[in-house]
């Protein structure tokens, strides 16, 4: 797992340490990648901010029912950033990211936000 946090562009390991931010936030005892997309709505220059600007549509319901969504996720009073972890599925989901870049030498954030959306 280490070695898949040494190939991450700037912006994902960004992004990861602000999908960490909004879990502890939310008392979530997991990462999961719906963190992760949280994290690219609250970043207005992330490639997804970009993709919905382009298409014209308002983020904002969708920032709603991410964090409602993220309010539904499992809670714990005692969540810390040494004892939270990242969910089995972001985990895959780095794991898809790392085979889809070796694939077509492209940078993970891309791959991540494309390989959820697949599923």
């Amino acid at each position: 797992m280490n070695k898949i946090f040494e190939k991450l562009t700037h912006q994902m390991t960004q992004t990861i340490e602000s999908a960490l931010s909004l879990a502890l936030h939310a008392k979530n005892p997991e990462v999961a990648p719906l963190h992760i997309v949280w994290a690219l709505l609250a970043n207005t220059s992330s490639i997804l901010n970009q993709v919905l600007n382009k298409m014209n549509i308002d983020k904002s319901a969708i920032e709603l029912e991410v964090k409602s969504k993220a309010g539904s996720l499992p809670s714990a009073s005692s969540v810390t950033k040494e004892n939270i972890k990242l969910s089995r599925a972001l985990i895959e989901s780095l794991h898809n990211a790392e085979g889809l870049m070796s694939k077509n030498g492209d940078s993970y954030l891309r791959h991540l936000v494309v390989g959820k959306s697949q599923r």
